[in-house]
């Protein structure tokens, strides 16, 4: 079996191969068709399975602020433990083998996703939502019953205070309804804390998934 040293950006970068071995790949085409099934192996089974089976025993990843990964079974380690649903789909679409035969890389485009977290992050959000929701309606009714501001001015004091803008053309002028006011206050305050950290959630599961044009090197080894 033909082996790839593949490196994704700068993610893993691999030493070279023996080209000069039985079974390694010397030609452009060999070497791209060889890339292509590593693609294929990690749409079919995921990408962890695809860099075990294919990379070299030698290989090393760098990732960003980590230390160096050395060895294909320390990298199979560290990548087995993605987020469920990681996709890594990679497209080859040239390359180029040295007259030696002992090193080439190939070049192409990837897309990395993380569909289930992302729908994870929002799932965890729709009940944020609900209860802000709930907290405006509820809220503006009482407004509107004690206070006898019409319903738009309600729901705008709510939103305002719950928003922690409050422009202070519309106050509370009894004490129940100034201690409805702080809760409103309060709760805006908390609502709004668990929303940013959802967003920064999503963002999380969104900075990996990127897609773009990035150079991969590649070496070749013996079967």
């Amino acid at each position: 079996m033909r082996q790839v040293l593949a490196v994704v950006a700068v993610l893993l970068l691999i030493g070279c191969g023996r080209g000069s071995e039985k079974g390694a790949v010397t030609d452009k085409e060999s070497l791209l068709e060889t890339d292509r099934a590593f693609a294929a192996a990690s749409a079919a089974r995921g990408a962890a399975d695809a860099f075990n089976e294919y990379l070299h025993d030698d290989a090393l990843m760098l990732p960003a602020g980590n230390n160096p990964v050395k060895g294909r079974t320390a990298i199979y380690d560290v990548m087995k433990d993605a987020p469920e649903g990681y996709v890594l789909a990679w497209t080859p679409e040239d390359g180029e083998v040295a007259r030696s035969g002992d090193f080439g890389y190939t070049w192409g485009k990837y897309v990395s996703s993380l569909p289930d977290s992302s729908g994870a992050a929002h799932r965890q959000a729709r009940p944020i939502f609900i209860y802000s929701a709930i907290l405006v309606i509820v809220n503006a009714a009482v407004f509107h019953w004690l206070e006898g501001w019409d319903w738009l001015d309600s729901i705008y004091f709510v939103i305002i205070t719950f928003t922690t803008i409050g422009y202070g053309d519309l106050t509370p002028t009894t004490p129940l309804t100034k201690l409805i006011t702080i809760f409103v206050a309060v709760n805006g305050v908390a609502v709004l804390l668990m929303l940013f950290d959802e967003i920064r959630r999503v963002r999380v599961a969104h900075l990996a998934p990127l897609e773009g044009q990035e150079e991969v090197t590649h070496g070749n080894s013996d079967a």
